[in-house]
């Protein structure tokens, strides 16, 4: 595995913390710090109106998402975070009596809410139940119907862990006319996602966890041809090509790329800080890091099952595995404390403990907190 030593000194929790819990939130490493600190000083100190350089990070920032998901740098769109991503999507198509949309039971609900509110124009909304935590392609499948307009389904689950098979979901929804919908919070920035290949229509990302940013940066990426279908409520000054013309209101300008989509000031600090954490891991390259979860998921099971502890992520294959680790324990919340106590963090997800390591963390600190349950 790839060392990590030197990105370790980035990291000055580690003097005195375990910090795996990442599905929920990420420290900020000094690089990071780096970027805000020298936002800011601009803002106090320097030209104070930077808004041409804070467009330029703005690009690299796209850029770097789509050197990420493998996707065209015009097809990412910065938003603030996940909900309003899917916001967009349910809000911005045409929609009929009828039509329906296919969500399961263990989504978070970021990517359920949105599409309920849809109800009132008379769209029905399908569940497909979930078995020992996994929504298998078949059971998909068998849900889908003439009328289904969209697929949505996390990369990751956020409670167990299980990742679906995107590859084929992308495939069954293209070979049914059906838009595919990812959320992919929980798996972009520790997973490899290549959203061409997998056939995603629509992506909807915050960086505030595995990508290792600041809350209220996130992005969406979604194809040209879904771009089209989609007329957005929200549409501000931003979403034009010629934004400094002030008085020019002519609404059929908008920009040809995503960009149309970003209505209005930008979180430009959000910005610096996501564009240097995301350089950082494609620095590290996402191979890299997906191997040592790996390593660490595996180390994890075994450590916990060992104890006599129920895992609850699946893991009968590698294609369904991610860099969350739950399992049940009667005990849960004196192993909380426990850890606590001992400068390690992991988090409780209603009767299931949760433990998210990320690519810097350390088989010591597995074994650390193995020795703590």
């Amino acid at each position: 595995m790839k060392d990590v030593s030197e990105y370790r000194k980035i990291f000055p929790h580690l003097e005195k913390h375990t910090w795996l819990n990442h599905a929920s939130i990420s420290p900020i490493s000094t690089r990071v710090q780096a970027k805000i600190d020298e936002f800011t000083q601009i803002r106090q100190t320097g030209s104070i109106d930077n808004f041409a350089e804070n467009l330029s990070k703005l690009e690299q920032f796209r850029t770097q998402v789509g050197k990420l998901i493998n996707s065209p740098e015009d097809r990412i769109a910065l938003t603030h975070n996940t909900s309003e991503g899917f916001i967009l999507l349910a809000s911005g198509l045409e929609w009929k009596k009828g039509d329906r949309i296919l969500l399961n039971d263990i989504e978070f609900p970021a990517n359920v809410y949105p599409f309920l509110q849809l109800k009132k124009q008379g769209v029905e909304i399908d569940f497909v139940k979930s078995k020992d935590g996994r929504i298998t392609v078949e059971d998909l499948e068998k849900a889908i119907s003439p009328r289904t307009k969209i697929l949505s389904i996390s990369f990751v689950n956020f409670r167990y862990g299980f990742r679906p098979d995107l590859e084929k979901i992308g495939e069954l929804c293209r070979s049914k006319g059906v838009i595919f919908s990812v959320d992919g919070i929980q798996g972009i920035g520790a997973v490899p996602i290549d959203v061409q290949k997998c056939k995603i229509d629509f992506l909807s990302c915050a960086c505030h966890k595995w990508l290792m940013a600041l809350q209220g940066t996130a992005f969406v990426y979604l194809t040209k041809e879904l771009q089209d279908k989609i007329h957005s409520p929200l549409t501000g000054w931003l979403s034009v090509k010629h934004f400094w013309d002030f008085f020019n209101y002519d609404e059929e300008n908008l920009f040809d790329s995503a960009r149309r989509f970003e209505f209005g000031t930008y979180n430009f600090m959000g910005v610096w800080a996501a564009l240097e954490s995301i350089s950082i891991l494609n620095e590290f390259r996402i191979e890299n890091i997906w191997e040592r979860l790996q390593f660490f998921a595996k180390m994890l099971r075994e450590g916990i099952e060992a104890k006599g502890y129920a895992i609850k992520s699946p893991y009968e294959t590698i294609s369904e595995t991610s860099g969350i680790t739950s399992f049940q324990a009667k005990n849960g919340e004196e192993i909380l404390e426990r850890c606590k106590k001992a400068g390690t963090t992991i988090v409780m997800r209603e009767n299931f403990i949760r433990v998210s390591p990320h690519f810097y963390n350390t088989e010591d600190e597995i074994q650390k907190l193995l020795k703590l349950l």
